[in-house]
């Protein structure tokens, strides 16, 4: 019997009550209604991210999407994900009526049914992702739009981050021919790659990772043109864009394979993590924090880059800056701390001379209806210690914030106050663990700030505390505990670290 949706919502309202409740609607008839109805719980299932494994391919899924695919410790795809946007390049959330994980320890199958909408955008479609054991991963999607809207792409979209794979070569199927190209070391103006169906690389390791997709041709942009860390591959559905038709039912595939991998190589996960703070390098200093409406106007990084004559010889560069042009989830912001980096060296490559200036700097939650700002989330002010110690990497010399009331201030204020400041930044023995390190040294006295990018707990030894016996250690920023402050001991020059989700602890230390 087929069940309609409201019938399914009052049951599962009823049922989640349980006891009494319970029985009365059985009693009353309505359990027989909606006794099939499979519980509507994965609507905001992205809050339920979880680790999926396909033989040794280990990855994370949230939100419909894939996440981190890694092998051992090396991210061979950033995310796959399926996108519906309009003819203004807006993006509605997918709401989930079927999110169905069936989790075979080294092999999985998931079922989803998802709703896009967003003033005329009405899409429905389905998917199955499904891994094996001898790390085949396969995400199948498509759908129908309920209603005529105008559309700039619908469709897959396959990331691949750039720490991981900088200057890796890679070669590309299409259609009609093979090329070979490489992921670029500076962040490209133009495609990294066009009109192509299977893109492969092989690591230095001898890993070789293909991604297929069938039922679109790809094309490949560089993302840091936009503030993110990856080169995203889209796959755009042929439909006759601008309008995507009420009806025309269109489906395509994403296929990822590996081969060539040591099979009995297993990661084995570091308890605690190494930061060592490096010797100062020239000319890096903590940027000039102006007030946010110092930069008002500029244009955002890919107007700079795209068009680089304009910029050559001037004596300042000046660009606005947002994590969350493509997506606004938390990983995804966490994930661009860097790319502010990225493009100063990019800007510097083609601008020698320029002073670079950097601002505004938001979140842009306007871009995203429905979607809660992130400006008063807990993680907002390590994002903004990792971001000014990227900043100042980059050789920034100004940055303005614009990212409202919240955790955020006290870390920007902090490191307002030693701004101009030469820096040492860490080095850490977990790459792949975003947590960081930046320090400041005057008049004998050492500042270090230490971030916790991620939402878990995280061991540290933190290094390159010179000649301290003890700190001063204050907590700016931390998710569910009172802040608070305390001495420590500094043995060698080395300090143990225990941080919480999203902490920021600043540490004085004076010889």
């Amino acid at each position: 019997m087929v069940q309609r949706p409201e019938d399914c919502a009052e049951f599962w309202a009823v049922a989640r009550l349980g006891g009494s409740a319970l029985l009365v609607a059985m009693a009353l008839g309505f359990w027989p209604k909606a006794a099939n109805c499979a519980e509507p719980a994965m609507q905001n299932a992205g809050a339920e991210s979880r680790e999926l494994r396909a033989g040794p391919v280990r990855l994370k899924l949230a939100d419909g999407q894939l996440r981190y695919v890694r092998l051992g410790d090396k991210e061979i795809i950033r995310r796959v994900y399926f996108a519906v946007r309009d003819d203004h390049w807006r993006t509605p959330m997918p709401q989930f009526t079927e999110y169905r994980v069936e989790d075979g320890q080294d092999h999985f199958t998931v079922h989803l049914s998802a709703t896009c909408k967003l003033d005329q955008i009405d899409y429905r479609w389905t998917g199955t992702i499904t891994g094996t054991p001898d790390g085949r991963v396969e995400f199948e999607a498509g759908g129908a739009p309920a209603a005529d809207f105008r559309s700039n792409r619908i469709g897959f979209c396959i990331l691949y981050g750039i720490p991981s794979l900088l200057g890796q070569p890679f070669t590309t199927e299409g259609p009609t021919a093979m090329a070979k190209g490489v992921f670029p070391q500076l962040a490209s103006p133009s495609l990294v790659a066009r009109q192509f169906r299977k893109l492969a690389y092989t690591t230095p390791q001898g890993m070789t990772v293909t991604t297929t997709v069938d039922g679109a041709v790809c094309d490949m942009e560089d993302q840091r043109n936009w503030g993110d860390t990856s080169w995203k591959e889209y796959a755009p559905l042929p439909y006759a864009y601008p309008i995507a038709p009420k009806g025309k039912e269109l489906r395509q595939k994403v296929t990822i394979t590996v081969a060539g991998f040591d099979s009995s190589a297993r990661r084995t996960p570091e308890e605690q993590i190494l930061l060592k703070l490096g010797n100062a390098s020239p000319g890096l200093r903590i940027p000039r924090i102006v007030p946010a409406d110092a930069l008002k106007g500029a244009a955002g990084f890919s107007d700079v880059n795209m068009h680089r004559d304009r910029f050559k010889g001037q004596s300042q560069v000046v660009w606005a800056y947002t994590p969350a042009e493509h997506l606004p989830d938390r990983d995804n912001l966490m994930d661009n701390v860097p790319g502010v980096m990225y493009q100063a060296q990019a800007a510097h490559a083609f601008a020698p001379q320029a002073k670079l200036g950097v601002g505004p700097v938001s979140f842009a939650p306007e871009k995203w209806p429905g979607h809660e700002p992130p400006d008063s989330a807990p993680y907002a002010a390590a994002w903004a210690a990792g971001f000014v110690q990227y900043a100042a990497m980059g050789g920034v010399e100004q940055v303005a914030f614009e990212l409202g009331h919240g955790p955020a201030e006290a870390i920007i204020r902090d490191l307002q106050s030693h701004q101009g400041q030469p820096v040492r930044v860490a080095d850490s023995s977990r790459p792949d663990v975003p947590v960081s390190a930046l320090s400041v040294e005057a008049d004998g006295a050492q500042t270090v700030w230490v971030a916790n990018r991620t939402g878990a707990p995280v061991e540290i030894m933190l290094e390159g505390l010179g000649g301290a016996r003890q700190a001063s250690l204050t907590q700016l920023s931390v998710e569910g505990q009172r802040k608070s402050e305390r001495a420590a001991d500094v043995i060698e020059g080395r300090m143990p670290l225990d941080l919480g989700p999203f902490e920021v602890l600043r540490i004085s230390t004076a010889k």
